[in-house]
């Protein structure tokens, strides 16, 4: 999240807690993470695309965002079905379940531990 997103530092942190459990589950079950990266809501990997809140997460901003979220939030890709490789890994019963507990995991330890 950026600075003008409400809960910027509880949305980084969400984000933080869910790519760490993410990155040890996949690597325990022998699947690490190819690529881990936070990236703001800003992001875009269109060059020259004009920069303003991708997702909901931002302040609101009419017409595209018409309210800002009412809680830290975050969006994750853990895997990508138009990767042939972690297609593959999809298919499996063990990454799916890894990927839910981390998902679980991260969320538990976000609301049970002080930053």
């Amino acid at each position: 999240a950026t600075d003008d997103c409400p809960f910027p530092a509880q949305t980084r942190r969400l984000g933080k807690l869910l790519l760490d459990h993410l990155e040890n589950g996949l690597e325990e079950a022998g699947y690490p993470l190819q690529d881990r990266e936070l990236r703001s809501d800003r992001w875009s990997d269109c060059d020259g695309c004009p920069s303003s809140h991708l997702f909901l997460l931002g302040p609101a901003q009419e017409p595209r965002h018409p309210r800002a979220s009412a809680m830290p939030g975050v969006i994750i890709e853990a895997m990508y079905v138009t990767s042939p490789v972690e297609a593959e890994q999809l298919l499996m019963d063990r990454v799916r379940e890894v990927i839910a507990l981390a998902y679980a995991d991260a969320l538990t330890e976000y609301l049970t531990t002080q930053p």
